[in-house]
């Protein structure tokens, strides 16, 4: 998985402190004149704006929309002391195991790693059919950096985006991830373990595979090293290895446990490639099972027309040779070697600059680095391969905005909008920096896009409201804001604003 949900939660820790509200007290309306507005009605509103792109930026993002700063809001004169809108929570989810979860129709157990999570948050996940709620009992609180998550992810492969959601209403970035195709074979281990082997479980930790290095191993015959990273290995830790229908224990001398974190295996894989799966076992305590699968040898096969019984290596094409630096790049972010990482990123984009991945979490480490210019240039190079690429216009659209360039934001967001229609974030996003643009109808358009691909998220329809009252159009903002006042995923306070525009509204109709 590429690092642009960190590219974006990076940009979310650099919000301010908090954005003064420049509404006025509770039930306050934008003053109205028969036949138009006043200057100081255009002031509010225009503020008000201010106010809301803040918090549907944070709300929406990707990960991370940067918030409106305290100087830029326009106050109206009228109004009294302003008042802080309340600071939300800002969870973060860092990581997934499994990184690829296999495609099933039974429960799956998945565990998500970050930080900021509060007992009783909920999760949100979306895979193309509108945003959900896991229900609390497929949601178990572990600690401030876990859950774990009983997930069902369906017959078919598909793309997929999870988000954790507070008490608070504090919303972490959206973390994308893609389910494997269901495994033909690898069956779960299912006969009993050799009474040799078990041993007393009563003073063995429960173990937990969390991932395994390297995530795809090829099948290049003989033994091979793998490295299983969870927890709860022990020296007496026993492994389970299923392959096309068998299964067996690995021997004792074929399993070196590192510390309770790291257990490495030796494995025979073959020459095929296929399924497997792995399982640790601490007595009668077994570990979720980690499934896998191997890659073919990239070896040529021999020329039939040759008469020498002989192999062959064709020599890589540059886009393989940059594939196998990406591959090498991952791996050493799995270390924590991040300019070893860097120069092999380096090199796949100068074999092959229209390689996506690479781009991205090049410019991930650039972020992370504070060398954000950097990134931005590299994004908009990316534009240049592949023009359009909605994740490279968003993210470069963030940086310049982080910059203060409005205007080259929202042309970027435009040059991507073909590729982001199917974008619900992607497309709030640009909604939210029209409306700032004060291009209220276009703003409308965008806004109305999101909410059909996902009706579900107050912001947009309070963001929906403002940019209709903008455009003239009360009655329509009116059920906008309706739709915002009646969510209580909304922060209180803004619903409390949403409910006042309507009697604002209603009270100007009736004048």
């Amino acid at each position: 998985m590429s690092l642009i949900n960190q590219m974006l939660r990076d940009l979310e820790e650099r919000r301010g402190d908090g954005v003064a509200s420049p509404l006025k007290s509770e039930g306050a309306v934008v003053t109205r004149a028969r036949g138009g507005r006043l200057l100081a009605g255009a002031v509010a509103l225009l503020a008000l704006a201010l106010l809301v792109l803040a918090y549907v930026w944070w709300q929406s993002g990707e990960g991370a929309r940067p918030q409106v700063a305290a100087d830029e809001k326009v106050v109206p004169a009228s109004a009294p002391a302003a008042k802080d809108v309340a600071e939300f929570s800002t969870p973060r989810i860092d990581a997934m195991q499994p990184q690829r979860p296999h495609t099933s129709p039974q429960l799956q157990v998945i565990y998500l790693s970050g930080v900021g999570f509060e007992r009783g948050c909920q999760v949100a996940v979306d895979w193309g059919e509108g945003e959900q709620l896991l229900t609390p009992d497929r949601v178990q609180f572990l600690d401030a950096g876990r859950l774990q998550l009983s997930l069902r992810t369906g017959s078919e492969a598909n793309r997929w985006r999870i988000q954790v959601i507070n008490p608070d209403g504090g919303r972490s970035a959206p973390f994308r991830f893609e389910t494997l195709p269901p495994m033909a074979t690898a069956p779960a281990p299912s006969r009993a373990i050799p009474a040799a082997a078990v041993v007393d479980s009563e003073s063995l930790p429960s173990p937990r595979i969390e991932a395994m290095q390297p995530e795809r191993p090829q099948a290049l015959g003989g033994s091979q090293r793998l490295t299983l990273l969870g927890e709860g290995f022990s020296e007496k830790s026993r492994v389970r290895v299923a392959w096309g229908g068998r299964e067996k224990l690995l021997p004792a001398d074929r399993i070196t446990v590192l510390d309770e974190g790291r257990l490495q295996l030796e494995l025979r894989m073959g020459t095929r490639a296929q399924a497997w799966s792995l399982q640790v076992i601490n007595g009668e305590l077994a570990s979720n099972i980690h499934r896998f699968e191997t890659r073919p040898a990239e070896e040529a096969m021999v020329d039939a027309a040759e008469p020498e019984l002989r192999k062959q290596r064709r020599p890589f094409s540059p886009a393989q040779q940059a594939e196998q630096a990406y591959k090498e790049a991952y791996e050493l972010l799995q270390q924590r070697r991040n300019g070893e990482a860097e120069e092999r990123l380096l090199k796949a984009l100068r074999l092959s600059p229209e390689h996506r991945a690479a781009r991205e979490t090049l410019a991930g480490l650039m972020i992370a680095d504070g060398r954000r210019s950097d990134a931005l240039n590299l994004l908009e190079a990316g534009l240049g391969e592949r023009p359009g690429d909605p994740a490279f216009a968003e993210l470069a659209a963030r940086l310049r905005l982080e910059q203060g360039d409005q205007a080259g934001a929202l042309a970027l967001l435009e040059q991507g909008m073909a590729g982001g229609a199917n974008d619900a974030e992607y497309l709030a996003l640009a909604a939210a920096v029209y409306q700032r643009e004060g291009r209220f109808g276009e703003s409308v358009g965008a806004y109305q896009r999101a909410l059909s691909l996902n009706a579900s998220n107050p912001a947009w329809w309070l963001g929906m409201g403002i940019s209709l009252e903008g455009a003239e159009q009360g009655e329509q903002a009116m059920e906008a804001y309706r739709r915002a006042a009646e969510s209580r995923a909304l922060d209180a306070k803004l619903r409390r604003y949403a409910q006042g525009r309507i009697e604002a509204l209603r009270a100007a109709k009736e004048e």
